[in-house]
């Protein structure tokens, strides 16, 4: 897919490949180790000096739109876990909300959120939960999801959603994380872990 030039350090034997078929006539390639390594070691000129060939180029952008539509599973490891625990407002939960690809996870992991389905009923229970809070939490919702959240309901028990579509979807993977542990000295990971401000 590269313009450069790939030579080969020795001459193959044609003859010796040319034998070796399978039972439909298709070539096997060579497995000998010697054979496997005779592209000749290209210089820092050559491989400075390459040319990108338009079929490289395509697939370049066939890659990034392909990645585009399949996150990378990589990302989704290295994410951690939404905390909502130090969350009041509609703002804040909009914030942690809004950083969320909802699209290509089978699972989103939340500290200090559990949840429960029944149906199309979704009941959502905040650590330290109380009614302004599920309030709050209830309004970004609505506001993410839009006519996805048919109705909501909120005490100082939970949050309870009538939800569908990409809500429901949304609902139903959400994983419990472990609490955040505790930091008694300043260390960096634990800025990962705490809120934005």
């Amino acid at each position: 897919m590269t313009g450069e030039a790939v030579v080969l350090e020795q001459d193959s034997d044609e003859t010796a490949v040319d034998a070796e078929h399978d039972d439909q006539g298709v070539i096997i390639p060579p497995t000998q180790e010697a054979q496997l390594l005779q592209a000749k070691k290209l210089s820092a000129e050559d491989i400075n000096g390459h040319v990108i060939t338009d079929g490289y180029r395509a697939f370049s952008k066939d890659l990034a739109t392909e990645r585009s539509f399949r996150p990378a599973a990589l990302r989704d490891v290295l994410a951690f876990p939404v905390d909502v625990s130090a969350l009041n407002t509609t703002q804040d939960f909009s914030e942690a909300l809004s950083g969320i690809n909802r699209h290509g996870n089978i699972a989103v992991a939340f500290a200090g959120l559990s949840t429960s389905v029944e149906g199309d009923t979704a009941t959502l229970v905040l650590e330290n939960g109380d009614r302004s809070r599920y309030q709050a939490l209830g309004e970004a919702l609505a506001h993410y999801f839009g006519e996805d959240i048919r109705s909501s309901a909120c005490d100082d028990k939970g949050l309870s959603l009538q939800v569908s579509g990409a809500a429901k979807h949304f609902v139903q993977s959400i994983v419990t994380a472990p609490a955040v542990p505790p930091c008694n000295r300043p260390l960096r990971f634990c800025r990962l872990w705490s809120p934005a401000p």
